[in-house]
């Protein structure tokens, strides 16, 4: 048996072989991005590597290195193959086993320079690999480890490829499945296309399941201050720092902070490792795991968080933020507030007691033969709002973790025309009469946190008399 490390650290290697006495190296793309460097001078620090300990041939040390996976001719991963082996005696050039892979690698090997296929994900793959005499065969053994067995598959004609794999992801999806790996293809001699994609099938929401916030804090330097978010993906392996995937979720917009001492702001609250959130609906209380990187100059926090597909039996999401400073940020500061217009409480028409029916997104959104939705009516949490003639309001709330109801008073909520001012929020909400059906209908923005903290654009509660 022998021991590869999978790194394009010279430092590691170094490591790896003083300690452990590794028989080889591998690298790959996503290794490169992780360092930092272009690819020319991790062969060049590699192949320095091996000459300074004496090695001088792929039999004595094998390094692979992976040409660029977005070649699609096998001529043009050739002239970078024989680029690579020119660095050193030392050089393995790494394939994909597509159809002009396996072109390239049978000419490779017979110039007598060696290679290794990757993307190898089935037996007959590998058979036809150490059929045309390379070197090594590199099997997706993670990918069963990592994803499991469920795997979507579509077959598809080559020049069809990126319908293909629209239409996958659309079918998966409209079945209940959650994507939780990346889209991978294996190309066969007679021009046809093979799309897996890792999933997981879902099944019903637990509405029990709640995780406690039972950890002591412990403080952790490096996470403290504001983080900018700049992807959502299924897994780790599909990070690339250039390489943008699917951006920002609409209620991040404003990134994450990380408040000294693990203080609560929004929906969330931390000690060192874990994002505590308490959120969504239903309400769910979750631990999410993060870690941070150092990648090509910048610091980077992978959070697992628990989305509504992992209350249904899939796996955590992966959110990606990138740090922007670490600064000891108060929850009064990174709060949005708005200019309270100076008007008068003068507005007969809005005076008295309202009754909750509905929660829209958008006005005209809002039907009165089907009010929920939303949320279905007992779950809303402003019931009653009642205007008074001072400019004071009375306003109930019902908690819906208990079914219990509160009351603010005019000592937190007010009223001018126009407006329900929301006083320690600094909020001022907009309120607009409309009569559907002759019937009047208020419709009262809401500015909760996702609007303060997240900067999301405020949904309407909607009431009648």
């Amino acid at each position: 048996m022998k021991y590869f490390l999978d790194s394009s650290d010279v430092n590691e290697v170094e490591y790896a072989f003083t300690a452990f006495g590794i028989d080889g190296v591998t690298t790959n793309p996503r290794q490169l991005a992780v360092i930092g460097k272009k690819e020319a001078v991790v062969v060049r620090e590699l192949g320095e590597w091996a000459a300074r300990h004496g090695f001088s041939s792929s039999q004595e040390f094998p390094i692979s290195i992976e040409v660029d996976p977005n070649l699609t001719k096998w001529e043009d991963i050739c002239r970078e193959a024989r680029k690579i082996v020119q660095e050193g005696p030392c050089f393995v050039v790494k394939i994909p086993c597509t159809e002009e892979g396996l072109i390239a690698a049978r000419r490779l090997e017979e110039e007598g320079i060696r290679t290794n296929v990757t993307l190898v994900f089935s037996r007959s793959q590998a058979l036809a690999v150490a059929r045309l005499g390379a070197k090594f065969v590199s099997p997706f053994v993670g990918w069963k480890e990592n994803f499991g067995e469920d795997t979507a598959s579509l077959a598809c004609a080559c020049g069809e490829y990126e319908e293909g794999v629209i239409a996958l992801q659309k079918y998966v999806l409209d079945h209940d499945y959650q994507i939780v790996g990346p889209t991978c293809k294996i190309m066969y001699e007679d021009g046809t296309v093979e799309i897996k994609l890792p999933v997981v099938k879902l099944g019903e929401l637990d509405m029990s399941h709640n995780e406690e916030f039972d950890k002591p804090f412990v403080n952790d330097e490096a996470v403290i201050g504001h983080w900018e978010m700049i992807d959502f993906l299924p897994c780790r392996e599909m990070f690339h720092p250039e390489k943008q995937k699917s951006g920002c979720i609409k209620e991040m917009e404003k990134g994450l902070y990380f408040l000294p001492g693990g203080e609560w702001y929004w929906s969330f609250g931390w000690t060192k490792g874990l994002l505590f959130s308490s959120c969504g609906y239903p309400h769910r209380k979750s631990q999410n795991a993060y870690t941070i990187e150092e990648i090509a100059g910048e610091t980077y926090l992978f959070l697992e968080f628990k989305g509504p597909n992992y209350y249904r039996g899939g796996r955590p999401e992966l959110w990606v933020f990138r740090k922007t400073d670490s600064k000891a940020y108060r929850k009064q500061e990174i709060m949005s507030v708005d200019e309270i217009p100076d008007l008068p409480a003068e507005d007969a028409s809005v005076l008295g007691k309202w009754n909750v029916c509905s929660l829209v997104q958008h006005i005209e959104e809002f039907d009165p033969l089907n009010p929920d939705i939303v949320l279905p009516y007992e779950d809303l949490y402003w019931r009653t709002a009642v205007f008074l003639e001072d400019g004071g309001m009375e306003n109930s709330f019902r908690n819906r973790n208990d079914g219990s109801f509160r009351t603010d008073t005019s000592e937190v909520w007010r009223w001018m025309k126009g407006y329900v001012i929301c006083t320690p929020q600094s909020t001022a909400s907009k309120y607009i009469l409309q009569e559907i059906g002759q019937v009047p209908y208020l419709f009262v923005q809401w500015k909760s946190g996702d609007y303060s903290f997240g900067g999301s654009e405020p949904y309407w509660y909607v009431f009648r008399r």
